[in-house]
C-alpha cells in the first residue's frame, strides 16, 4: 500500500453535510486554526465517517504559500525554520531575513494530504538516500519522505492503534518537536514538520497505546447513537452525493464558503486572543482532578495525563476558540456560578455536553 499524496478534492463529502459529531466537527475546525494544537484522535466502529470527516477538513484548508525548491513546504515568512535545501540555496538561520528581503522565489500550492500507510517504513517516512541521484551526481543526496511532504498540511494516520510501535514512536516524537532531523548514510538533513495530525482508530480492533494518547491533544469518539430521524437524513445525503457529488456539493456551497472563511479570519485574530491568569489557573487546576478520571464512551475528552503537557494543550485550545468565534478574548468559566460542575473552559465544555449526552 503506497501513500496517499493529495491535493484538496473538490468533490470530497463536505463537513457541513455530515449529520451529527459536532463535538468532532469543532474540534478539526479549531485544529485548523492552529495545527500546532496538538493532534486530532478519532475513535469509532467502521462507518461512522472517521476517514470522511479527515479529508473533509482538508478540503477547507487555505492554499500555502512556499519557498520554491523548499522540499517541505517551507514557509517563506519564517526563515529560521527553512528546511537545509532551502536555507542553502536562499540564505542561512542567521541573517534573520524575510523572503521578501532575499529575494526568494515563492509559489502558492494547495495544503497537502499525506496519507501514512500501515505497512510504512522508517525510510519512507523521515526520509533517506536517494540511491539513483546520488550514483549520478556522485554524493549522496536526501530523498525526503512522508513527514518532508505533510509539512504545513494534514498528516492522516488511519487505524493508527495497528501502526508499529516504533514508527508510531519515531512519527510522534518528530511530530512533538516540530522538526525532522535525519543523520544516517552521509546524509545530514533537517526540515520542519509542522503538520495537523489527524489519526483514527477502530477500538474493536485494538485500544490505542498509552504512550500514543500521551503525545495527541484530543481524543474524540464516534460512536455516539443517532437518532432514527438523523440516519435517515444520512442515508439521504450519502445516496444524493452518490448520485451526483457536484450537485449534492451545490447545496453546502455557502456554508463551506462560510467556514473557509472563518478558518482564515479566526488564524488572524488568534494574534490578539488572550486567556486571562485566573483561567490558566482553572485548567491547570481541572487537569489535576482529572488526571485519574475515567472518560464516558462517546465522550470528547483531552488525554489526561501528569505534568504540563495536557494543561498547555488545554491552553492553546482556549485560546483558538474564541479566535473561532471572533472574540478577542475568552468568556470566563461561568463567574460567580454556585454550582461547581457548570465552572468549565471553553474548550471542555464540549466534554461536558457530550458526556451528558452519552
Amino acid at each position: 500500500m503506497s501513500a496517499l499524496t493529495s491535493e484538496p478534492n473538490l468533490t470530497n463529502f463536505p463537513l457541513a453535510a455530515i449529520i451529527g459529531q459536532e463535538s468532532i466537527k469543532l474540534a478539526l475546525l479549531l485544529s485548523a486554526v492552529d495545527p500546532g494544537l496538538g493532534g486530532v484522535a478519532i475513535a469509532g466502529r467502521r462507518g461512522t465517517a472517521k476517514s470522511v470527516m479527515a479529508r473533509a477538513i482538508h478540503s477547507l484548508l487555505p492554499p500555502i504559500e512556499v519557498v520554491r525548491n523548499s522540499i517541505s513546504n517551507c514557509d517563506p515568512s519564517t526563515p529560521d525554520n527553512w528546511d537545509d535545501r532551502a536555507l542553502e540555496l536562499y540564505g542561512n538561520r542567521s541573517n534573520g531575513s524575510s523572503a521578501s528581503d532575499l529575494d526568494v522565489p515563492t509559489q502558492v500550492i494547495p495544503a497537502p494530504f499525506v496519507q501514512i500507510p500501515l505497512n510504512t517504513t522508517e525510510d519512507r517516512l523521515i526520509g533517506s538516500v536517494d540511491v539513483e541521484q546520488s550514483v549520478r551526481q556522485g554524493e549522496p543526496v536526501f530523498q525526503p519522505g512522508l513527514l518532508a511532504q505533510a509539512n504545513r498540511g494534514v498528516l492522516y494516520v488511519d487505524e493508527i492503534n495497528l501502526l508499529d510501535d516504533q514508527i508510531s514512536n519515531l512519527l510522534l516524537s518528530v511530530l512533538t518537536e516540530g522538526r525532522n532531523q535525519i543523520e544516517r548514510e552521509g546524509i545530514s538533513f533537517q526540515h520542519p514538520c509542522r503538520p495537523l495530525l489527524i489519526a483514527t482508530y477502530n477500538p474493536a480492533e485494538g485500544p490505542l497505546r498509552e504512550h500514543l494518547l500521551d503525545r495527541i491533544a484530543i481524543t474524540l469518539s464516534a460512536d455516539r447513537l443517532l437518532g432514527l430521524d438523523e440516519r435517515v437524513a444520512a442515508v439521504d445525503r450519502v445516496l444524493d452525493y452518490t448520485r451526483s457529488p457536484q450537485d449534492f456539493l451545490k447545496q453546502f456551497d455557502d456554508d463551506l464558503d462560510g467556514l473557509k472563511t472563518q478558518i482564515l479570519l479566526a488564524r488572524e485574530w488568534l494574534k490578539d486572543v488572550t486567556v486571562k491568569p485566573e483561567q490558566i489557573e482553572y485548567l491547570v487546576t481541572r487537569s489535576d482532578s482529572r488526571r485519574r478520571a475515567r472518560t464516558p464512551r462517546r465522550a470528547v475528552r483531552h488525554s489526561c495525563r501528569q505534568g504540563v503537557r495536557r494543561p498547555r494543550w488545554s491552553y492553546r485550545g482556549e485560546r483558538r476558540r474564541p479566535a473561532y468565534r471572533r472574540r478577542t478574548r475568552d468568556r470566563p468559566p461561568c463567574d460567580g456560578d454556585p454550582n461547581p460542575t457548570r465552572r468549565r473552559s471553553a474548550t471542555t465544555a464540549a466534554t461536558a455536553a457530550a458526556t451528558q449526552r452519552g
